[in-house]
C-alpha cells in the first residue's frame, strides 16, 4: 500500500503542529483520518464527542488552540522539499517500510517518521538506537548528539531521533540511516 500525496502532506502538517505521541491528536486522526484531522484543527472544530468530561474538554480546547497557532507557521510542502533534497523521505502508516510495531502505541503512534538515508526503515529497526533530549539543548549538547549519531551511523546503526527532523540546520553531517 502506498500513501497518497495528500495524506503524506497532511501527516507532514500533523508532525509540525504537535509533539510526537500526542494521544489527543492521535484520537482525532483515528476518528477523521489525517486529512480530516488537519481540517478540524484548521476550522477549530473537532468532533464534540471526541473526549468526555470537563477536564478532558478543557485539555482538548487548550491543545486545539496550540495546534492552530502552530498550523499558521507550518510549511509542510517546504519541509517535504527540503527533506527530499537532502536524501530524506516521510514514511507514513500504510507505507511498505512503516514499522508496524508502532501501531501498538494506539493513539500515541507517530503520525509519520522523517527519515534520511537509503536504508529500509523496517529492516533498519532491527539494529537501532534512539537519541533523545531537549528541544532547548545547548550548543554543546547538540554537537555531542550529532557527533554520536554520526559515529553510530558510520558503524551501521539506525539512529532514531525525537520530533525534530535531524536535517534542520545540520546538512554538514553524514546521512543518518
Amino acid at each position: 500500500m502506498t500513501v497518497s500525496d495528500d495524506e503524506r502532506l497532511a501527516r507532514a502538517t500533523l508532525s509540525a503542529i504537535a509533539e510526537p505521541g500526542n494521544a489527543l491528536l492521535g484520537a482525532l486522526v483515528a476518528r477523521l483520518g489525517a486529512l480530516g484531522a488537519v481540517a478540524a484543527v484548521r476550522a477549530g472544530a473537532p468532533p464534540g464527542d471526541l473526549v468526555t468530561g470537563d477536564r478532558a474538554r478543557y485539555r482538548l480546547a487548550e491543545q486545539l488552540a496550540s495546534w492552530r497557532i502552530r498550523l499558521r507557521a507550518a510549511a509542510p510542502d517546504a519541509d517535504l522539499t527540503v527533506c527530499d533534497k537532502l536524501g530524506g523521505r516521510l514514511v507514513c502508516p500504510g507505507d511498505a517500510e512503516w514499522p508496524t510495531q508502532l501501531d501498538n502505541l494506539g493513539d500515541a503512534r507517530p503520525h509519520a517518521l522523517w527519515l534520511r538515508g537509503p536504508g529500509d526503515l523496517r529492516f533498519g529497526c532491527l539494529r537501532s538506537v534512539a537519541l533523545v533530549g531537549a528541544r532547548a539543548a545547548s550548543s554543546y549538547g547538540l554537537r555531542v548528539a550529532a557527533d554520536l549519531a554520526a559515529e553510530l551511523s558510520d558503524r551501521g546503526w539506525t539512529v532514531v531521533s525525537g520530533g525534530v527532523p535531524m536535517w534542520h540546520g545540520r546538512d554538514d553531517r553524514p546521512d543518518y540511516r
